[in-house]
């Protein structure tokens, strides 16, 4: 895989709810290596509200979190800075307390060098057994590995459709 400044979560479905959210996110580099999540901006789809914006998912505390509003699909996405790019290989992911509807359920990571243009590298389709964190690796993929997903139109991913 290659460097990319942008890397996102895009959730195309959600738990039994329609809202997607975090509670805390680490993106990493290396299998059980460090979260390299710093000095970048967080950004999102949409938020619930004030109290629940893109950078909830990345301030340390597990008790906020990043809530999208009643919008599925939903994306949660890290853009590193101009001139920085990482290899992301691996995501850990804490859920929202309290509310199992809105845990990421179904979603992919992707990629992007410029914001608007992305490509899914890995999927995952999981539940979540309880509100500890997760980690999600190419052993645990469901799909995308350093693929494209082919989809209807209706299903594009994010932004613009990379293909």
């Amino acid at each position: 895989m290659a460097a990319h400044r942008y890397w996102r979560l895009w959730c195309y479905v959600g738990g039994t709810g329609s809202y997607a959210a975090m509670a805390e996110v680490e993106f990493r580099e290396s299998l059980g290596g460090s979260n390299v999540i710093s000095g970048g901006t967080p950004t999102a789809s949409s938020s619930y509200s004030a109290s629940f914006v893109a950078s909830k998912a990345v301030d340390g505390n597990a008790t906020t979190s990043w809530l999208s509003n009643a919008t599925i699909p939903a994306w949660w996405q890290y853009d590193f800075g101009a001139g920085v790019e990482k290899d992301i290989i691996e995501v850990a992911m804490t859920p929202r307390y309290g509310t199992p509807q809105h845990h990421l359920t179904n979603f992919l990571l992707q990629f992007s060098d410029d914001g608007t243009l992305w490509d899914s590298y890995d999927e995952w389709i999981t539940t979540w057994p309880n509100e500890t964190q997760q980690v999600f690796n190419a052993a645990n993929a469901t799909g995308a590995r350093n693929g494209f997903i082919v989809t209807t139109p209706a299903a594009r991913w994010g932004n613009v459709d990379s293909r």
